[in-house]
């Protein structure tokens, strides 16, 4: 029995440990960056315990806990609104689940997906006429509140959506200890892809139970009508709001791409960690670097010029008002393609 139980124990900390090692030697043998270069900047302390590489970690910002939690609260959650609406909306919620055997508990969930309602209406027309990308994941698939709100009063508990929040709290609670950095923000829900299939089912279970529920139907038929047109219309924004923006994104990536590929140099710099998807493609091709901060320009600049480098790009995601100083090259010549901004430096 003994045997058996360490057997167990032996193989699950090897399957955690497996993939995680295994990026690690990618990340050092083939992709020339520190192991777990990530996870370097989520916990600090690694970076001294782990050994060296040849790639240097760049330094950046730490997000202050007020970012932090704005970050996931917005970027990840609810997308605009401002603090007013999470306030009210978290109201809702403790409203709805203290007064779910209550005759206004029901009421209150009415309330809630009816409002949430009305409001992807109210985005849905401008965004399919206009497809951009959108922040919050609940402003993308609004169905997800059925989730988070109570399920209906005789309904039996349900392991689906016990297992579905227990681990999104989890999950966004060592997130909210980890989140050091720029948190993802150009990635907004994307980071939270993990948690949609337990959310998907627990916010279905949701609604199953107010479409079985015995209750007045004059409040049953608004939740279940509501959460059926929520999550129709969470497939119209992913079809017609997000997949386009996704595409006119990767049609100016591409230009971009050409752009630069024309261009001979052998260094590319960028100046935001978005950016690293643009050049992704030429990381094996040329010396592709990535500038944290302002103040790192000129090091940069004197690194290069000792490397024997004579020209470089520098792409950013807008014209600057001004070329950077990054002694002892100077400013050539720029070009503009779609959202981007090339800028060559020689010396």
């Amino acid at each position: 029995m003994a045997a058996g139980r360490s057997t167990r124990s032996v193989t699950l900390v090897a399957s955690v440990a497996a993939p995680v090692l295994l990026m690690a030697a990618i990340d050092w043998v083939w992709l020339d960056r520190p192991p777990l270069a990530h996870l370097r900047h989520a916990v600090p302390l690694l970076n001294a315990a782990l050994p060296r590489a040849r790639a240097v970690l760049p330094k950046l910002d730490v997000l202050s806990w007020h970012e932090r939690i704005d970050t996931m609260t917005f970027y990840w959650w609810l997308g605009d609104g401002g603090w007013l609406l999470a306030a009210a909306l978290a109201a809702l919620l403790v409203a709805a689940a203290s007064l779910r055997r209550r005759p206004y508990g029901p009421m209150v969930v009415a309330a809630v997906v009816v409002c949430a309602l009305a409001l992807q209406i109210s985005d849905v027309a401008p965004l399919v006429t206009a497809p951009r990308f959108l922040t919050g994941l609940l402003r993308l698939a609004p169905f997800f509140l059925f989730a988070l709100l109570p399920a209906a009063p005789e309904s039996p508990p349900s392991p689906t959506r016990r297992v579905a929040l227990i681990t999104a709290a989890a999950c966004m609670g060592l997130t909210l200890l980890s989140l050091s950095t720029t948190g993802g923000k150009g990635l907004g829900p994307r980071l939270t892809m993990g948690l949609w299939p337990l959310l998907t089912a627990a916010a279905l279970a949701g609604i199953e139970s107010w479409r079985r529920w015995s209750g007045p139907g004059w409040v049953r038929r608004p939740i279940v009508w509501g959460g059926a047109l929520l999550v129709a219309g969470s497939v119209v924004v992913e079809l017609g709001v997000a997949m386009p923006a996704l595409a006119t994104r990767a049609r100016e990536d591409q230009q971009a791409l050409e752009l630069i590929r024309q261009i001979p140099d052998r260094v590319v710099v960028l100046d935001d960690d978005v950016l690293m998807q643009l050049a992704g493609p030429e990381y094996f091709n040329r010396d592709v670097l990535f500038v944290a901060r302002p103040d790192l320009w000129v090091p940069l600049g004197e690194a290069l010029a000792n490397d024997g480098t004579l020209r470089l790009l520098v792409i950013s995601r807008q014209q600057p008002t001004e070329p950077k100083a990054i002694p002892p090259f100077h400013f050539a010549e720029s070009w503009i393609v779609s959202r981007y901004w090339v800028g060559r430096w020689v010396r």
